[in-house]
């Protein structure tokens, strides 16, 4: 199953809060920002409600003029970006896993165009360091990093 990142959920909304919004005072405070965001750890099913709560107590100046009100399809359906269940169960919200591994593997890149030759190296490297880790770990010597 596909799941989204809370964090790049939340930065996504912030900038387009700020594109839209701008001037508007309402927004200034980011609080509606935060109830937007808020709705990822709705239950599923509750996501339509919240949704129509945040469009009742929104000031009209916010709302679009002369626009139709009509449903249309979200681009992501509430299973990707929804986070309820993984903050159930005490799992990870956000994808740092992930983006630690690229920052780190961008690094042992030291140019932008390297060869791949040098990939290979690095690659290889970074394998290494991998089984070391996980030797550490079956040896009960590895120190992970807090939650």
């Amino acid at each position: 199953m596909c799941e989204g990142c809370f964090y790049h959920l939340y930065q996504s909304t912030q900038r387009q809060v700020q594109k839209h919004y701008r001037e508007d005072e309402t927004f200034s405070t980011m609080s509606f920002c935060a109830m937007l965001d808020g709705l990822a750890f709705l239950p599923v099913n509750d996501i339509e409600k919240g949704l129509l709560y945040l469009k009742d107590i929104m000031p009209d100046s916010t709302k679009r003029i002369g626009r139709k009100q009509c449903k249309i399809s979200a681009m992501y359906s509430p299973s990707v970006w929804n986070v309820i269940e993984t903050t159930l169960r005490d799992g990870n919200r956000t994808n740092n896993q992930c983006e630690g591994w690229n920052h780190r593997f961008s690094n042992l890149l030291t140019h932008n165009h390297s060869s791949i030759w040098t990939l290979i190296k690095k690659m290889c490297l970074e394998i290494a360091a991998d089984e070391t880790k996980i030797a550490q770990k079956e040896l009960g010597t590895l120190d992970l990093p807090r939650k």
